[in-house]
């Protein structure tokens, strides 16, 4: 099936694979598995959109056409790792699709949906967080790096939307972002690692203009257009409860309490601007400890 049939067919499509992938990297093992299976499922779907076919129609043709193009290197064991993923992909979406044609209780209980993960409205719960992101991160990069900023890092929306390009920098090799402030004053803000690896997969090698873009090149992304993303991506990921950029700000406040951050911390997180230089006990890097037990992946 092509993404431009009439009707919308290839967008329904499109929703069933980034369920599917998602669920798919969630439970793929430790270690690099799990980024090895976001950066083939990727790839795959972003050459089936140039290709105009279905990403859940994993012909075998079509994915030796997929694998010449070397999509995570060009040795024969990133071919060898690449064709392993699409394989065991292909093998979890024939079971997905028996499961639906099957009225089991116990065949629906083997991937539990992300939904059940998530309150029906305020904080994210953290493995909601992490489905959120395993899916943008496939789909929506500025979405990704909003979403750590936000949930992971304390920035409010509007800050991190504000933010540039060249707000990103360095202070004593710790990855930093220089924030804007009230009076022309601007806090400097450690990012975590996750948070970090997303704003460069942001910036794609771009050295100036506005750190997260809207999908009109060159334009920055407005929080209209992020909130119409988020809802796109929870969609996407099946959560049966509505995403806005605010609740990921009740996300961060809800993970540094669980993490056992200090009032005092999480206030200078939150915007206090001072003249401290020692952010090592900054709250996010809490917080990224507190979400290494659900993907140690992904949070170092």
């Amino acid at each position: 099936m092509r993404r431009d049939d009439a009707g919308g067919a290839g967008q329904v499509n499109d929703a069933g694979f980034l369920r599917q992938s998602a669920e798919f990297v969630s439970h793929a093992s430790a270690g690099g598995a799990r980024r090895t299976a976001r950066q083939v499922l990727g790839a795959w779907e972003r050459w089936c959109r140039r290709e105009g076919s279905d990403p859940l129609v994993l012909d075998r043709t079509a994915i030796r056409a997929f694998l010449a193009t070397a999509p995570v290197g060009h040795t024969y064991r990133d071919r060898e790792r690449a064709e392993t993923v699409l394989e065991q992909f292909r093998s979890t979406v024939a079971d997905d699709a028996a499961m639906q044609s099957s009225t089991s209780s116990e065949a629906s209980a083997v991937l539990p949906s992300p939904a059940s993960s998530a309150a029906p409205d305020g904080a994210l719960q953290p493995t909601a967080l992490i489905w959120l992101l395993d899916t943008a991160e496939v789909i929506d990069a500025p979405i990704l790096g909003l979403s750590l900023l936000v949930a992971v890092n304390g920035l409010g929306v509007g800050e991190a939307l504000s933010l540039d390009v060249e707000h990103v920098a360095s202070t004593d090799s710790l990855p930093v972002v220089r924030l804007p402030r009230r009076w022309g004053r601007r806090s400097v803000v450690p990012l975590a690692a996750a948070t970090a690896a997303a704003l460069t997969q942001c910036t794609a090698g771009r050295s100036e203009g506005p750190l997260l873009r809207a999908l009109d090149a060159g334009e920055r992304l407005s929080s209209v257009e992020a909130a119409q993303r988020f809802t796109a991506v929870a969609a996407a990921v099946g959560l049966d409860r509505q995403v806005t950029p605010a609740a990921l700000e009740q996300t961060f406040v809800s993970l540094a309490l669980s993490a056992g951050v200090p009032i005092s911390a999480l206030a200078h997180a939150l915007g206090d601007v001072d003249g401290r230089t020692d952010h090592s006990h900054h709250a996010a890097f809490a917080i990224c400890n507190y979400l290494a037990s659900h993907d140690p992946l992904r949070f170092v």
